[in-house]
């Protein structure tokens, strides 16, 4: 047995707490707490792409975001992921905001939105896996350790500030910092004492499905499970890829470091394919933002050609009538005889 409900982060139970104690018990506000979250979350992203790219890009991305199958799933059910993916979109995007524009004010908000995220779920310590591999290609790409050294230190400071009361409490309930398996951390203190098992039974039945790992799911399966049609996500994902490697810069790179992780992450877990979904949904905004670049593409690309592709069109249509016509004409000569000059 474990202290589970006494080590978790505590963000999520604190806003769910406050708002009915704001506004009473009532079914409606723990109903209405995760949507109105992921209405937030598709606000900030549309907001903070817009700034990154255009208004387009920026449209396209959150559409894509808040209908993706793991963003719908988690809107709906009363589980601390949502508010975990709000702080995580926030935490990214404005740190490319701040790389982008050396804007010392986002990167202390980035160093903010990390801390909230962490404490809204351990499972934010993945998605901050980005910033050692954000840091090491800055330091190539610049050439300037000193310049990267100081701002990432203060990162480092702000996020400490904001999590480290939720830390120096652990430390002193259960005498360490973090109740979770990671290297260096000894949980000896979390486990409750004392307390002989004498009784087992199956906590869950069902083998299969969702309930298997991701391999043996099949990464098909996986991504229609985890993000919606196959085709539509891998042929906006692939062409942004193409897009983003053909057209490297900072912002970019730093986007294909975000994938990258989240795929290293995905294929070290060994968990349920549905944990694997709530773990890795931080890896749902760099989808979504880089298929919105290739679909935007696309649209100007259509935009640009659009009286050949008009062309082209009525000569697809006409094709095909005629095609039609030829096929349909024996049918036709059985049921009335034309004269040869017809």
């Amino acid at each position: 047995l474990i202290k589970d409900g006494f080590y978790r982060p505590p963000l999520f139970n604190i806003l769910e707490g406050s708002f009915i104690f704001l506004l009473g018990h009532h079914q409606i506000i723990l109903k209405a707490i995760t949507p109105f979250i992921a209405f937030l979350t598709g606000l900030a992203t549309y907001l903070l792409v817009k700034r990154l790219y255009n208004h387009e890009i920026a449209f396209i991305a959150s559409v894509i975001l808040v209908t993706m199958q793991s963003f719908i799933s988690y809107a709906v059910l009363l589980y601390s992921d949502m508010l975990l993916t709000f702080y995580l979109a926030l935490f990214f995007l404005t740190f490319l905001i701040a790389v982008k524009e050396n804007n010392r004010k986002y990167m202390f908000l980035s160093a903010v939105f990390a801390g909230l995220a962490f404490l809204t779920k351990h499972g934010a310590i993945s998605a901050l896996v980005f910033l050692p591999l954000a840091f090491f290609y800055t330091i190539i790409k610049e050439r300037n350790l000193y310049h990267n050294l100081r701002q990432y230190f203060a990162f480092a400071i702000i996020f400490l500030l904001v999590v480290s009361p939720f830390l120096i409490r652990n430390i002193y309930y259960y005498q360490t910092p973090l109740c979770v398996a990671l290297p260096l951390i000894d949980r000896d203190g979390c486990a409750i004492k004392g307390f002989k098992e004498t009784l087992t039974f199956e906590t869950r039945t069902f083998a299969g499905g969702s309930e298997d790992n991701v391999l043996r799911f099949g990464l098909r399966n996986y991504i229609s499970f985890a993000y919606g049609n196959v085709w539509f996500i891998l042929i906006g994902l692939f062409g942004g890829l193409m897009f983003f490697l053909f057209n490297l810069n900072k912002l970019n790179s730093l986007m294909l470091l975000m994938l990258l992780g989240g795929i290293l992450l995905l294929f070290q877990s060994k968990s349920r394919t549905e944990d694997a979904v709530r773990y890795t949904i931080f890896w749902a905004l760099p989808i979504a933002v880089i298929s919105s670049v290739y679909w935007h593409e696309i649209s100007k690309w259509f935009k640009n050609y659009q009286k050949y592709i008009f062309i082209g069109i009525i000569a697809v249509i006409l094709l095909l009538g005629y095609q039609g016509l030829m096929n349909r004409l024996p049918t036709l000569k059985q049921v009335k005889a034309f004269s040869p000059s017809f």
